[in-house]
């Protein structure tokens, strides 16, 4: 296995995560300025404000003496819709961590999601607008199999390596090298 020495990332590591005595070196990949949480908060923007629409629908609806069913289906209408979509936008842009165990993406705000390198399935497969690159994996989470079928019409989870972020090569590189490797 061709893996840089903990030398080559000498001056590059973000996180040394320190395991019983086993010590495993981290690099961060990062999107620079503030375009990951502009779309984090626009995100949990769209989230409040289709519940709100949906919750205006529901106290709308019993004022008028509506049909039930009319009210419940178009509440849930505007909730999928605002929850997908607000979800889509808080993980299109994750921050990348890669360790000589794993690749970690951050997911939903707060959350770090461990893929092993056996479980990334290719690199660049699919249709992504702009440049971007998409990586399939066999778990994430459920809801990143909507970038699996947004992408390439396959409910394998995946995630998207934007053009913006940071070392964009090395971290595609790295990515390739470890999963044909591992």
């Amino acid at each position: 296995m061709n893996l840089p020495s903990n030398e080559a990332y000498r001056g590059k590591m973000t996180n040394v995560d320190l395991v019983g005595s086993v010590r495993y070196i981290v690099k961060q990949y990062t999107y620079p300025g503030g375009r990951q949480l502009l779309a984090q908060v626009s995100g949990v923007a769209a989230i409040a404000a289709m519940t709100l629409v949906a919750a205006g629908i529901v106290a709308v609806g019993i004022q008028t003496n509506s049909p039930v069913w009319s009210i419940a289906c178009l509440a849930i209408w505007f909730l999928l819709i605002g929850w997908t979509v607000g979800l889509t936008m808080i993980n299109v842009y994750p921050t990348v961590w890669v360790s000589d165990e794993h690749l970690t993406i951050s997911a939903f705000l707060f959350v770090r999601v461990n893929v092993p390198w056996t479980g990334i399935i290719d690199v660049g497969a699919g249709h992504v607008p702009f440049g971007h690159i998409l990586v399939r994996a066999r778990h994430i989470t459920p809801f990143h199999r909507v970038y699996g079928w947004m992408c390439s019409r396959t409910l394998y989870p995946s995630f998207v390596v934007g053009r913006g972020i940071q070392e964009r090569e090395e971290l595609l590189g790295q990515i390739k090298e470890r999963a044909r490797d591992a």
